[in-house]
């Protein structure tokens, strides 16, 4: 029997029927939705009523999966009617208490965050649909059924899901149905061969033709893992049973991996640790190469994304393995026949698990087509087109585009679309930059699919990461606040796989017009800002000294010139100021550098490609040095005053910013490289140049802030290594600072850069 409500909880409307109606009558008379206050939160922790605790449950699970600290008691919380497509349910808002001068705390405005729903119960059979709402979760195991309905549902139901390789949807779902008969190098990139676990016999096979399989995407972290080598290859391949003996070895999530696809009624796994021969390099480069293919033509990826490593399992598979809903406390009976729950959506769940933290997993997660995930002790199932949990209800992708992300930046399924390619990338790179990689060398091999997909889309190739057709764009880059940008060796330091950090990409392009919401597309934007803002002729020098340009128009027959949704160079104007009184119409490599590159190129033994264009060099001051944000500003010469602000990159590597006495101190000089112009709203730059200083007061400062759009120059700070530079930071400087540059500035130079 339910305990008595508080007198707060009493006055809600507690029939999915009744409080549809009252929504929609408050939604006719005012537009907004019903509000119901619950006192703060205090009183609410401290409450004997159910629904009480059901809240504050969803305020504890918010701030442990935000990784944010618990809400202060003195916060005032209340309860909004709203609905999901229609079903209807219950928001939670937090407020600060009125009159504290603070910005309401607000949590589940979108679906991305907990809600309160109605979940089915025998009082409510007669209800019909919508209203009678979701089915609970069956105790603490599995329904290994429900999970096989939404993998079916998916296959005969979302044309989006089962495109690929075949001519039409149609034949793309009968072939993922039954795939066999086709050769696994049609479907899987070139790969002659593939290695899976027959969960039936217990061993290792391996074919050449295509089967249908499941993938696991996993933590390896610390837990002892029996890995495929070739000492045990002859033991464990096409020999039924032979798994046996290897059984208490393996970790438990590829135990509990291999007894759900037995479970499921499925027969292959592909598993990394069991399916690639770990010490042969040539396997596992060919495994590597074409892993993108892998986890896109698998049936589903099992995602085990609980816990820290291998060790960690797939809870609920196994008895007495996680907790049921009721016992953990999202679901709970509040009054005789009413049950409520809490629906965790998914992007909520996975915020900070350590799976989201590693560099490989992105890769696995973005391009499966359907993946089953296994988090924080729930199961969640998500497609193109939907994504379903046991405790929620299903919510179309669509929707959640529109009603808004979670994150910024971080919304896997949205990503894994491409349907603006470009600005897609970006937002991949901020997000993949924030992982974290074990090996280094990885940095691109753990990006190589996603780069694949985006050079197709995008009909153009990549060099060193970065798409040819539009390397004024990515090139770019910059670390963030507080956390500057460390080399990584053995890639060049232009491109985003030569830093390891959290790197960003918007803030240095014209944000200001090219990411508002215009009648004007955003790859037309993206064109015409490389029509109007750049004048670098990139050449790339190949580690065995092949020249040849970044871009070149006659080696891209095949770019569709005609058609603006493609980004890419079409038509640019050279470098133009019309008060430098400077010749800036050399673009082409000289002779003389030419043969100057060759020996100590070979001798350096780099293993990828070189820079080489020219541009306006300048020489600055630099002042502020800030070792732990990683930013410094950029001194006019003419009255000191700012007139400039850089990310700083390598403090950690180099003692490049460092003055003669070893400190972050004097203003010294620094060479600065102009790569393209911009327009930036002076309300954009005030932050970074320091609006409440001295030098914000002065005359140039001013005069800049009259004018809404103020002319700028995205810069690179340069570091000189005999005859090659490094990048050392990115940043943006007035136009008018070139003119006051230090000697031997303002300069028409050739740059060969590393």
């Amino acid at each position: 029997m339910a305990s008595p409500l508080c007198e707060y909880c009493a006055v809600l409307p507690l029939d999915p029927r009744q409080l549809d109606a009252k929504h929609r009558s408050e939604l006719k008379k005012s537009l907004l939705p019903c509000i119901w206050k619950l006192g703060n939160v205090e009183r609410i922790r401290s409450s004997s009523c159910r629904l009480c605790q059901l809240v504050s449950t969803a305020l504890y699970h918010e701030c442990r999966l935000r990784c944010s600290p618990p809400i202060p008691d003195n916060h005032e919380v209340q309860l909004e009617s709203n609905k999901r497509g229609s079903e209807p349910l219950f928001f939670i808002k937090v407020y600060p208490p009125t009159g504290s001068g603070l910005q309401f705390w607000q949590f589940m405005l979108y679906d991305h965050d907990i809600q309160i729903y109605f979940v089915r119960h025998p009082s409510l059979g007669a209800v019909p649909r919508p209203l009678d709402c979701v089915p609970p979760a069956r105790g603490g195991a599995i329904d290994i059924h429900r999970i096989r309905q939404w993998i079916d549902s998916c296959l005969h139901s979302h044309s989006d899901c089962n495109a690929g390789e075949a001519s039409s949807p149609e034949k793309e779902r009968s072939a993922d149905a039954d795939p066999q008969g086709r050769p696994i190098s049609d479907s899987h990139g070139g790969l002659d061969i593939i290695r899976l676990l027959d969960v039936q016999d217990r061993c290792l096979v391996e074919t050449v033709d295509s089967v249908r399989y499941v993938a696991l995407s996993y933590l390896w972290g610390l837990a002892v893992n029996v890995r495929l080598t070739t000492a045990n290859y002859p033991d464990l391949v096409h020999r039924p049973g032979s798994l046996d003996k290897y059984w208490s070895s393996l970790p438990r999530t590829i135990q509990d991996a291999i007894t759900l696809v037995r479970e499921i009624g499925e027969r292959y796994l592909w598993c990394d640790a069991l399916c690639l021969v770990q010490n042969d390099k040539v396997d596992v480069q060919r495994g590597l190469k074409s892993m993108d293919y892998i986890y896109e033509q698998a049936l589903f990826t099992i995602v085990g994304a609980y816990g820290h490593n291998a060790d960690a399992g797939l809870p609920g598979l196994l008895p007495g393995s996680r907790l049921s809903a009721r016992t953990s406390g999202i679901l709970d009976e509040v009054i005789s026949d009413v049950t409520l729950g809490l629906d965790i959506p998914l992007g909520l769940s996975m915020h900070a698990t350590t799976y989201r933290s590693r560099g490989w997993t992105f890769q696995e997660e973005l391009l499966s087509r359907r993946r089953v995930y296994f988090v924080d002790g729930r199961v969640y199932f998500h497609c193109q087109s939907t994504t379903e949990s046991e405790n929620g209800f299903p919510q179309a992708t669509t929707e959640l585009e529109k009603l808004g992300r979670y994150l910024p930046g971080d919304d896997i399924q949205r990503l894994s679309q491409f349907r603006d390619p470009l600005p897609a990338f970006i937002q991949i790179l901020e997000v993949y930059s924030k992982r974290a990689l074990t090996y280094p060398a990885d940095a691109l091999n753990a990006m190589r699919g996603i780069v694949r997909r985006v050079s197709d889309k995008m009909s153009c190739d990549f060099l060193e990461g970065i798409p040819r057709s539009a390397f004024d764009f990515i090139i770019l880059f910059s670390g963030v606040s507080t956390s500057p940008l460390r080399r990584r060796q053995d890639f060049p330091s232009y491109s985003w796989t030569g830093w390891i950090g959290e790197a960003k990409l918007v803030w240095l392009i014209e944000t200001y017009d090219l990411f508002r919401t215009k009648a004007e597309g955003k790859a037309a934007r993206m064109n015409r800002w490389l029509t109007d803002n750049t004048w670098i002729i990139w050449y790339a020098l190949s580690p065995d000294g092949t020249r040849g340009l970044v871009w070149d128009p006659q080696a891209n027959s095949d770019f569709p010139w005609d058609d603006p949704e493609y980004v890419g160079y079409r038509t640019r104007a050279p470098f133009h100021l019309p008060e430098l009184r400077i010749k800036t119409t050399h673009t082409h490599p000289t002779i003389e550098t030419r043969h100057a590159l060759a020996r100590p190129l070979h001798a350096l033994n780099r293993g990828y490609h070189l820079l080489q264009f020219w541009t306006l060099s300048v020489f600055l001051h630099l002042r502020d040095i800030n070792i732990q944000d990683g930013t410094a500003k950029v001194l006019d010469t003419t009255d000191d005053c700012i007139c400039g602000y850089l990310y700083i990159d390598g403090l950690e590597d180099t003692p490049f910013y460092e003055t003669k006495s070893g400190k972050y101190g004097p203003p010294r000089v620094y060479e600065l490289i102009l790569l393209s112009s911009t327009k930036c709203p002076w309300w954009e730059l005030r932050p970074y140049f320091g609006a409440d200083s001295e030098e914000y007061s002065s005359e140039p400062m001013k005069r800049y802030e009259r004018d809404f759009l103020c002319q700028c120059y995205n810069v690179m700070v340069l570091e000189w290594m005999g005859n090659v530079a490094e990048r050392r930071g990115m940043g943006i400087i007035l136009q008018s600072s070139v003119l006051h540059s230090l000697p031997p500035g303002p300069v028409w130079k050739e740059i060969v850069l590393g």
